[in-house]
């Protein structure tokens, strides 16, 4: 037997909050050196589904959110 020890960050399925959205937007706009995050880039570098990206702060090929 293991003594591995699981850190479970989030239950898989479950709502991801305005809060982690925006923190995974700064963190791909950071690691692509950018101040503009299209969908599409989003799409590749994200952590979460671009599609709940859309659903919450709208879709298109607007740039998404950035906070200063």
């Amino acid at each position: 037997m293991s003594d591995s020890k699981f850190k479970l960050e989030r239950v898989p399925g479950a709502p991801v909050s305005t809060e982690e959205l925006l923190a995974d937007i700064r963190r791909v706009a950071e690691s692509v050196n950018t101040n503009v995050v299209t969908m599409a880039v989003y799409d590749a570098h994200g952590k979460y589904y671009a599609s709940t990206v859309a659903r919450r702060f709208g879709g298109g090929t607007k740039p998404l959110p950035q906070q200063d």
